[in-house]
């Protein structure tokens, strides 16, 4: 099959893997599109559009990922309103080229605390006291082998796990301030991934569930409303739509609380190798030091 497009006049042309080719998902996104770009194009001028949105590319980059491979999503607020830092995937850093990297430190409050949370996941016996600090020193020293930034999100990607945000754009800047224009786009999207699971129930794929790390109050007051309304419409999917769709909820990663909550990592370590460095193993397997650390070569 040809590469499938969705022509956009603010964005360029949208790839969208095949799979999503399904229930007459591309044309509902494309009219979706061209409403939200209709609205953006009343108030905003072409040189605000041009010189404060970011990203300006891989705006919709989820929809290129096999939705026969989705496992996870991880759902946050909208990009990094820094020019020039948003990628496409939720809370991924552009550039960002170590964990341990302090030289202007892209690593923002959010990412850091992203990283401790994994640390804490992975690593038995480990500390919600532990530092950033002490993190990057066990990296250093390779205590605590996980991936580097880039090669960590293209692997947690190829494993099945979605980054997506519930704002797809944002002005440089000022955070969370194109809600208004996605809002409608996104319930369809997260309405699409709910039903998708349901009707294609005797599927072969992997995706026999979904896990939704839902990050914040934007992510989780979305996907309740969505929740509810497919309930409403349809109340004899209800418990389709609970049983294939695991809901865990905590604060937003920029909230240093974030690390003591039920943030997912844990959760999912029999599904998702989070360190992105060995195939998903059972704990028994898991072997620790005399400090009580996980070898982290294994």
């Amino acid at each position: 099959m040809s590469e499938l497009k969705i022509p956009s006049e603010i964005f360029g042309d949208i790839k969208v893997d095949k799979t999503w080719n399904y229930n007459n998902f591309i044309t509902i996104v494309k009219d979706k599109l061209e409403s939200v770009e209709n609205e953006m194009k009343v108030t905003f001028t072409q040189q605000e559009i041009e010189n404060n949105f970011t990203p300006k590319k891989n705006v919709l980059r989820f929809l290129q990922i096999d939705l026969s491979k989705i496992r996870v999503i991880i759902l946050g607020q909208d990009p990094y309103p820094e020019r020039g830092v948003a990628t496409g995937r939720a809370f991924e850093v552009k550039g960002l080229k170590s964990w341990c990297e302090k030289e202007g430190d892209k690593m923002n409050y959010s990412l850091k605390n992203i990283l401790k949370a994994i640390y804490i996941a992975e690593v038995k016996n480990a500390s919600k006291e532990t530092t950033i600090e002490d993190v990057r020193k066990e990296i250093e020293n390779g205590t605590f082998n996980i991936l580097s930034p880039k090669k960590w999100f293209k692997k947690m990607e190829n494993q099945g796990v979605l980054f997506l945000n519930t704002s797809f754009t944002c002005k440089v800047g000022v955070s969370n301030y194109h809600r208004i224009y996605w809002e409608d786009f996104t319930k369809t999207i997260i309405q699409y991934l709910i039903n998708y699971l349901i009707e294609n129930k005797d599927n072969k794929n992997k995706n026999k569930e979904f896990y939704w790390f839902l990050w914040g109050d934007s992510a989780q007051s979305i996907f309740l409303e969505v929740v509810e309304k497919l309930k409403k419409d349809n109340p004899s999917r209800s418990t389709d739509i609970n049983d294939k769709n695991k809901s865990i909820k905590c604060c937003h990663p920029r909230n240093p609380s974030f690390i003591n909550e039920k943030n997912g990592f844990e959760a999912t370590k029999g599904l998702i190798n989070w360190l992105g460095t060995h195939p998903v193993r059972d704990e028994s397997s898991v072997v620790t030091n005399n400090t009580g650390k996980q070898l982290a070569c294994l």
